[in-house]
């Protein structure tokens, strides 16, 4: 019995040691592995938080190299006082890059970054931007599904076969032989939770959902020549129609930003979104009343609006004049058009009709005054 016991457990222990063996020997597969060497455009935003006067240009160039990521990240500088970025290096937990620094166009640049995966990538910076230098910790987001892969069907492959049926771009194609100029065929997120009227054949979309600025290449601004231009932040959305398009085309000086940014309202409105345009060299774009072409601009609302029947948009920038706008409930968001980029307020109330309230009451009181008081002179006379 115990000889019949030592041989079965012998025969376990081999069986084991075996299927270790094996398991161990086979190859291991990383990350990168599951996708085919090439390079790629990655749309890459700056998930949560801000980095107040920098902004990370999406999309980004990505390589993958035998099992290899790097990614070419590049931070500018979206408000004044203008010139490069102050950081010194950028770290991951696959090491550290020096920057190539353009004080002409107000970059910060970092070749072959090396980083563990797509998705949520944690970085660290050393920025000289204050008096003393210090570390300073973000979040990169390099979205995924911009890749193809044998366990994703959508996104786009290295391997020449990115032509889109849609014509669109939206940050997340891959560079091949086949594209041209910059022409890259793009993965286009389709979805509700974006400005209406959009002809997806003829548009080229940007999209960056985590964070108030989108920014283009001059390449990518120039493919969308003869066609509408859709850029995406975490507070909304512009379409710019073909004719905007074509005279920001040819006002910019290399690529473009658009900044939407959120602040808290007042007596009057609750929320207040200022949009602006600029490009590469830091000068203000589609500003100008009468401007060339017109934006269909979309704002998400917070939950104050949840339960509002009515919402009103009105141009801070012309004495609070309402604007035509379309309020969404299904996606608490108002739309409306306009022919410039300017500062809003936003409401659920009409603040011209409380005026007219207002002043009618007022009338009323005075009206009621004055015959009280003719009555009672009226009554001392008698």
């Amino acid at each position: 019995m115990k000889r019949f016991k030592a041989k079965a457990f012998s025969g376990i222990m081999a069986f084991i040691l075996l299927f270790t063996a094996l398991f161990t020997a086979m190859p291991s597969i990383t990350y990168a592995e599951q996708y085919p060497n090439g390079t790629y455009s990655v749309p890459v935003s700056l998930s949560g938080g801000s980095m107040g006067h920098n902004n990370v240009a999406s999309p980004c160039t990505v390589t993958i190299e035998n099992g290899n990521i790097y990614a070419d990240i590049i931070f500018k500088r979206v408000t004044p006082p203008w010139h490069a970025p102050r950081y010194e290096w950028l770290r991951t937990s696959k090491g550290t890059v020096m920057p190539v620094v353009d004080e002409a166009n107000y970059t910060n640049t970092f070749y072959r970054v090396p980083i563990e995966s797509l998705g949520s990538v944690p970085i660290t910076t050393l920025s000289s931007a204050m008096s003393e230098a210090h570390e300073i910790n973000y979040t990169l987001y390099f979205d995924p599904n911009s890749i193809l892969n044998p366990h994703n069907s959508g996104g786009s492959s290295a391997e020449g076969n990115s032509s889109s049926s849609t014509g669109t771009s939206s940050g997340g194609s891959t560079k091949s032989d086949d594209n041209k100029d910059g022409e890259d065929s793009e993965r286009h997120d389709k979805d509700e939770d974006t400005a209406g009227g959009e002809d997806i054949k003829n548009t080229v979309s940007v999209k960056n959902s985590h964070g108030m600025y989108t920014s283009t290449s001059k390449e990518q601004l120039e493919s969308a020549k003869g066609k509408s231009l859709h850029l995406t932040t975490s507070k909304g959305d512009v379409i710019f129609d073909k004719a905007a398009v074509e005279s920001i085309i040819k006002n910019a000086d290399g690529g473009i930003t658009l900044s939407m940014k959120k602040s808290k309202g007042n007596k009057k409105y609750i929320s207040i979104f200022e949009l602006t345009l600029k490009d590469d060299k830091g000068k203000t774009l589609f500003k100008e009343s009468g401007s060339a072409g017109i934006a269909k601009i979309r704002l998400k609302l917070d939950k104050k609006f949840a339960k509002a029947k009515r919402v009103f948009v009105f141009d801070l920038n012309k004495d609070g004049e309402k604007l035509s706008a379309l309020y969404d409930k299904k996606t608490n968001s108002v739309e409306f058009e306009a022919s410039y980029l300017s500062k809003y307020g936003v409401s659920d109330k009409n603040p011209s009709s409380n005026y007219l309230l207002y002043g009618g009451m007022v009338l009323i009181a005075v009206g009621l005054a004055l015959f009280f008081a003719f009555r009672t002179v009226k009554k001392r006379r008698g």
